[in-house]
């Protein structure tokens, strides 16, 4: 597999853009096209989820109402259990002491102070029973009501709540696709770059590419043929191999974008580019390469490629070969070689040196 240094520069400035209008949904250019091919379906599954939260919810405080129902309902039963029994235990001793017969002045009048206490008793018992159960089911009764209220709410309002749920998601949804669509043009740019990567990927590791190669000159470079001062470049990709170093401009453009006049010339740019890359590789005063021929000392030649993804022009052009996506590793793959392993590893240092690539 190809080596790779570096991040594709589109993708870096799309990701920092995003990340700037609020939007971390995305570490890939892949998870954006899932997105905006699924965006339709998305949209209708939405609701979908809403109203199935809903009836979730919907049957949890059911649940809910019907566990405090019958924590109420058990709980007056265990009550009325317990004051029942003591009734009756109370009502058997009362029963016992009436049965009795006292000869004993004394302890005739004890006995009748006894038994009207233990009446006076079962009387405070079967009439403070309402205000006991009252008093010890109070909190779940409170818990009832309340649950009882928002479910009666939760059951009469089903679509507000749905829509009021699904308001949100939905705005987030619609401002991420605005958001995308408005940066069509840089997106398209990194899924070309993108797919231009994974092409190259497939080729040996005597292949190394550089994604986003980016030098700034001072003094500029000056290019005497278009009286051009060069302060600064960047490059999609620059491609080193056994065939030589290659200046990539990767293009995703539709047949229109092409026949417009008006469109900058990605030729032009990759001839500027690929000329001051020349001049650095080549330079005498920065260059620590020694390409030696028997002949003398070798320059290291650049090819100028553009890379169009989908449509690319019949034309021909000077210094400057353009090749489809389809045609690309077919063409890098048929040059013949002019650098052997120790060249290409010294090409490779200095490449990496003037974009300081880690």
């Amino acid at each position: 597999m190809a080596i790779v240094y570096g991040q594709i520069e589109s993708l870096s400035r799309l990701k920092e853009t995003l990340l700037k209008k609020g939007i971390y949904d995305f570490s890939s250019i892949q998870e954006i096209e899932v997105f905006q091919d699924k965006y339709p379906h998305t949209l209708n599954t939405l609701q979908q989820e809403m109203e199935r939260e809903y009836c979730q919810e919907y049957i949890k405080l059911q649940s809910q109402l019907q566990k405090v129902e019958t924590s109420m309902a058990n709980l007056s039963s265990s009550l009325k259990e317990k004051v029942e029994s003591k009734l009756l235990a109370k009502r058997k001793r009362l029963a016992v002491f009436e049965s009795k017969y006292i000869k004993n002045d004394f302890l005739e009048f004890f006995h009748w102070c006894y038994t009207l206490l233990l009446r006076f008793n079962i009387y405070l018992m079967e009439k403070s029973f309402s205000s006991l159960k009252a008093l010890s089911l109070a909190h779940l009764k409170w818990q009832f009501l309340k649950g009882r209220k928002k479910f009666n709410y939760f059951e009469k309002n089903r679509e507000k709540i749905i829509r009021n749920r699904l308001k949100p998601k939905l705005k987030r949804l619609q401002f991420t696709k605005a958001i995308l669509d408005d940066l069509g043009p840089l997106i398209e740019g990194a899924k070309g770059e993108n797919l231009v990567q994974k092409e190259i990927k497939k080729l040996s590791d005597e292949y190394i590419l550089f994604n986003d190669f980016s030098v700034k000159f001072d003094p500029p470079i000056y290019n005497k043929k278009d009286k051009d001062r060069i302060f600064s470049i960047q490059i999609d990709h620059v491609l080193l191999c056994r065939a030589g170093v290659f200046a990539i401009e990767t293009k995703n453009w539709s047949e229109t974008t092409i026949a417009n006049v008006n469109a900058y010339s990605p030729v032009q740019q990759v001839q500027r580019t690929g000329y001051a890359l020349f001049t650095m590789l080549n330079s005498k005063k920065n260059s620590i390469l020694k390409l030696i021929h028997h002949w003398g000392k070798r320059t290291i030649p650049v090819r100028n490629l553009v890379v169009m993804i989908k449509n690319k022009p019949h034309e021909k052009f000077d210094y400057v070969t353009v090749k489809n996506l389809k045609e690309l590793n077919k063409y890098l793959t048929f040059l013949p070689p002019i650098f052997d392993a120790s060249e290409l590893e010294s090409i490779a240092k200095r490449i990496k040196k003037l974009g300081n690539y880690k």
